[in-house]
């Protein structure tokens, strides 16, 4: 079976004690200085990525904040737009208005003109019938009532042509 001898139980303390003993004297110290180093690693890294994520949201409010700013600008522009576009098809209209006014204003003063001209020419041609009228009548020394009948016609062809 199994024998317990105390000088070996006593050796083995020993060699346990003295392993321990330099674990600490030459490993622990390093260990323990790569421990912390790996910690205070860990800690910046998770500085940097928790700055790094305060960053990330305070570049969405401005980004988000910029793009609602973009949007209105746009938006004051489509306006604007839209104001002055209404504003030049009125300019248009108003325009086009005045000058229908002007060349309605126009055919009708060359209506007037062209009708004063005609009833002129009316009455040019009516005298001219009225005194080719009075020729006939002398020449043929018609009686009175052939000479109003005659008249009488005239005047109404006058008449008609007016």
């Amino acid at each position: 079976m199994l024998e317990l001898d105390l000088s070996t139980i006593i050796f083995s303390l020993i060699n346990f004690t003295l392993l321990i003993f330099l674990l600490y004297k030459l490993l622990y110290k390093r260990l323990l200085t790569a421990m912390n180093n790996r910690q205070k690693n860990i800690s910046k890294s998770f500085a940097v990525a928790q700055k790094a994520r305060e960053d990330a949201a305070s570049t969405k409010i401005a980004m988000a904040a910029q793009i609602d700013e973009t949007y209105a600008q746009a938006k004051e522009i489509i306006e604007n737009g839209k104001r002055a576009g209404e504003a030049a098809k009125n300019d248009i209209i108003e325009q086009a208005q005045k000058a229908a006014q002007v060349t309605l204003t126009q055919a009708q003063l060359a209506i007037e003109r062209q009708k004063a001209q005609a009833i002129a020419d009316i009455k040019a041609q009516a005298a001219q019938m009225i005194i080719t009228v009075s020729e006939k009548m002398i020449r043929e020394s018609i009686s009175q009532e052939q000479q109003k009948f005659l008249v009488d016609k005239y005047i109404q062809e006058v008449d008609g042509l007016q």
